[in-house]
């Protein structure tokens, strides 16, 4: 891909109390061969050093600030005011890119019509944090239901488009959870998705919405996004949803620890195995 066509890049990341694991991004992101890239970072005024690892990246961070939020869809609206980028792909810390070569070969392999679309996704890597893989996340097609909505790719392995962003109001503020999921199904009732099937990034899976604690809320929001948005979600996929929500919740109330985590194991095992 020559410079003249190459896409502006910008990746936004939210930090708070969080300096090794951005110092994991901070590191990825360097490591790119693909130069075309503006980097936000929006801190919700941490108390540890997560700042002077910022500053110590400044020169590939494009534009950072430090100040109290309101939550993580709060910092990205305050980073949505920053775009300059033609893609907006959103990395929280600890997430990093496949290898060196990730973004150059997924834009290599992206066709010029697929500027038509509001999203370009590639496959992510789901990893423990300290680095090992469970399992990887591949959805070459959305055309289904599944957690009581339509079909989503993980948002680290997702770039929107540039233009779905005209204010500082981009996500809901007022979601804790599905703030991220309720901008990508209105991105695709625009004008839908684009798969380009690569490994595109790495993401931990200790985020706020993997919190078993979590559950509740995130149904709850879900629920209230497809009310929002108009979306007829068939009974058959709100119950199983229900049902899946409910055991969830009931095992870990009365499985042991140990047990649970030997189940975790076994199920990423098996993905494993459909790789």
């Amino acid at each position: 891909m020559s410079v003249k066509q190459a896409r502006r890049i910008t990746i936004i990341t939210s930090t708070f109390n969080c300096a090794k694991d951005f110092k994991k991004t901070a590191d990825s992101i360097r490591s790119q061969s693909y130069n075309h890239i503006q980097w936000i970072v929006v801190d919700g005024k941490s108390s540890d050093n997560t700042v002077e690892i910022i500053r110590e990246n400044n020169d590939i961070i494009s534009n950072w600030m430090s100040e109290s939020d309101q939550g993580i869809y709060d910092a990205w609206n305050k980073a949505c005011r920053f775009i300059d980028g033609d893609w907006v792909l959103f990395l929280g810390a600890g997430d990093v890119f496949n290898d060196e070569m990730a973004l150059l070969t997924f834009w290599n392999l992206a066709p010029e019509y697929c500027e038509q679309y509001s999203l370009i996704y590639g496959n992510v890597y789901i990893s423990k944090s300290d680095g090992k893989l469970r399992y990887l996340s591949r959805k070459p097609r959305l055309n289904y239901w599944e957690y009581g909505r339509v079909a989503l790719p993980n948002h680290q392995g997702v770039f929107h488009r540039a233009n779905l962003f005209q204010s500082d109001k981009s996500f809901d503020a007022s979601l804790k959870i599905v703030g991220d999921s309720k901008f990508m199904m209105q991105a695709l009732q625009i004008s839908g998705a684009y798969h380009i099937d690569i490994v595109l990034s790495r993401m931990q899976d200790d985020g706020i919405s993997n919190n078993r604690s979590s559950v509740r809320v995130a149904r709850r929001e879900i629920k209230k996004v497809c009310k929002d948005l108009n979306i007829k979600v068939p009974l058959s996929s709100r119950l199983y949803a229900q049902i899946r929500d409910s055991f969830y919740l009931l095992g870990y109330t009365i499985i042991p620890s140990r047990l649970i985590d030997f189940l975790k194991q076994w199920n990423d095992t098996l993905r494993r195995s459909k790789l």
